[in-house]
């Protein structure tokens, strides 16, 4: 009787090792098929914990790098547009100083003021550019055309808000804020201002005002650069901070690869 016991008893404890052999296999095997070194929390809870913990990381990294995207086409954009008025305003100049000559008549000012009228319906659209539904140059208020002409001149019905955006750790101002460049704040002339005015001079057959009209167009242009300046800056914050983004997002998916 006792030896049949020690028999069962030794059948039992070699079942149970290659039970306990098989699901070591069999963990193996899963390990292998799913790249992971566990399958349940149970297995290794504070790996898991540490992997949860580095998953929810690397989700907000992937959205911070998504905004920063957002931002980053805005500001090119908004970029673009800066550029476009700059060589609107180099060819303004010079109708500025062709108009200015004294051995022009009315029809070749006529013709000028032509030009100088489709110059300001350039720079009202640039000055009105959007991206996805948003107006990028009346601060805060977006859904609706920040600027608009009239007799009377330039009117604007954004505000002097900057967007900013967080790109962290950054702040970033994705698009410029207030009336200038394009129109004036109280200071100098903005570019829709310095456009009406050569337009009007060059219509009235006006030598003299033309003349005039150049510093308006100096101002102008002096806005659009500050402008430019300021957005370039933005840029450079905002590339510091992508970089930056990035680096962290590497280091997760790594530490993830080794969870």
């Amino acid at each position: 009787m006792l030896g049949r016991i020690t028999l069962q008893a030794r059948t039992q404890r070699t079942l149970r090792g290659l039970n306990d052999n098989l699901r070591t296999l069999e963990g193996l095997e899963a390990q292998v098929a799913s790249g992971k070194r566990f399958q349940r929390p149970s297995d290794d809870p504070a790996r898991v914990a540490r992997s949860s913990l580095l998953r929810s990381q690397g989700r907000r990294l992937e959205g911070s790098l998504e905004t920063a995207e957002v931002v980053r086409n805005e500001l090119a954009l908004t970029d673009s547009a800066l550029q476009g008025v700059s060589n609107v305003l180099i060819r303004a100049n010079e109708l500025a100083v062709q108009g200015a000559s004294d051995i022009l008549g009315p029809d070749e000012r006529a013709a000028l003021a032509q030009e100088a009228q489709a110059l300001l319906d350039e720079t009202l659209g640039l000055a009105n550019t959007e991206l996805g539904g948003r107006f990028l140059f009346g601060g805060t208020v977006t859904e609706s055309e920040p600027f608009s002409l009239d007799a009377g001149g330039p009117t604007y019905a954004g505000n002097d808000t900057a967007r900013v955006v967080q790109v962290a750790p950054a702040e970033i101002q994705s698009a410029t804020a207030g009336a200038p460049p394009f129109a004036s704040d109280g200071g100098p002339p903005g570019v829709l201002d310095a456009l009406t005015t050569l337009r009007d001079a060059l219509s009235a057959n006006d030598p003299s005002a033309v003349r005039s009209s150049l510093d308006d167009l100096e101002g102008a242009r002096s806005l659009t650069t500050t402008s430019l300046g300021k957005i370039g800056a933005q840029q450079s914050r905002l590339d510091s901070a992508v970089d930056g983004l990035q680096v962290r997002s590497d280091t997760v998916e790594r530490l993830l690869g080794d969870t």
